[in-house]
């Protein structure tokens, strides 16, 4: 039986108050479900009220005004990086890749134009984003399939997960998931040979064994 959240949030609690300093980082806070953030935005509250003075946070985020409105009153310092600060980055790296990536080769200066100007206007300076789509457009066979993609561009990272996942055929998709849980719950990094050992066991006692072959040289 899996703890309730709110068990674990006291005993997060419990373990932190004897420290003289702890400090918390939170990474890409806006990539956190906008549906149960204010869950998470709350908690963050009470704990720099339970714990001041001994208790450090950074966050990371995108400007979401929810996130912002909720930090505000506890933030005792803060960086921003606009995107006009990052951007000339942003067009650097897209132009590197659109030079240098064999499935750009095959398009106009025209296209890469209208690529590199889509892109950056609408990264927020996340270069991740970016280069996820990158990666979408790199497989796009005709100039009307790259402007297609540009009109359809998923806003924020979650969406570019999905449709990425949704490029994977149906047969392999059951190895993705064996192999995901595999690199999720091994209890020491794994190499690309044990991993592939890994994925074709089978879970069914009346098919273990079956494609067991060797993948890999290991």
């Amino acid at each position: 039986m899996l703890p309730d959240i709110k068990d674990l949030q006291t005993a997060f609690s419990h373990i932190t108050k004897p420290s003289k300093k702890t400090f918390i980082i939170l990474d890409a806070l806006d990539e956190f479900p906008k549906a149960i953030r204010g869950t998470l935005l709350s908690w963050i509250g009470e704990l720099t009220a339970d714990h001041m003075g001994s208790l450090s946070i950074l966050v990371t985020s995108r400007p979401e005004a929810d996130i912002a409105r909720s930090l505000e009153p506890h933030t005792s310092f803060a960086i921003s990086l606009q995107s006009s600060t990052i951007d000339p980055d942003i067009r650097a790296y897209i132009r590197n890749s659109l030079v240098g990536k064999d499935g750009f080769k095959k398009f106009s200066q025209e296209i890469k134009t209208e690529i590199e100007e889509t892109l950056v206007a609408g990264s927020q300076g996340m270069f991740r984003w970016v280069d996820c789509l990158l990666r979408i457009l790199e497989e796009c066979i005709t100039p009307k399939s790259v402007r297609d993609a540009l009109r359809e561009l998923p806003e924020d990272l979650d969406s570019i997960y999905a449709k990425i996942l949704d490029t994977i055929p149906k047969k392999q998709k059951e190895y993705i998931c064996r192999a995901m849980n595999w690199l999720a719950f091994s209890a020491e990094p794994m190499t690309l040979g044990q991993l592939a050992e890994a994925i074709v066991i089978e879970y069914d006692v009346d098919k273990y064994g079956e494609d067991s072959e060797n993948l890999f040289d290991t």
